[in-house]
């Protein structure tokens, strides 16, 4: 359910009918909901260290 909430949102934000500030809270509301939101500061550190010298990264 809160999965179609945020999506509506999202939704609604991009036919014009809510402020995008809506359907970020709404993503957000459900990312946290359901684990999936990750801390920025890791993630960024995470994808440092995944590029090679070459600066693409390694999969």
């Amino acid at each position: 359910m809160i999965h179609q909430t945020a999506l509506r949102a999202c939704f609604d934000a991009h036919d014009g009918y809510k402020p995008i500030g809506a359907a970020h809270n709404a993503f957000l509301g459900f990312a946290k909901r359901a684990g999936i939101l990750e801390d920025p500061h890791f993630a960024m550190q995470w994808t440092a260290a995944c590029k090679s010298a070459s600066g693409k990264v390694q999969v």
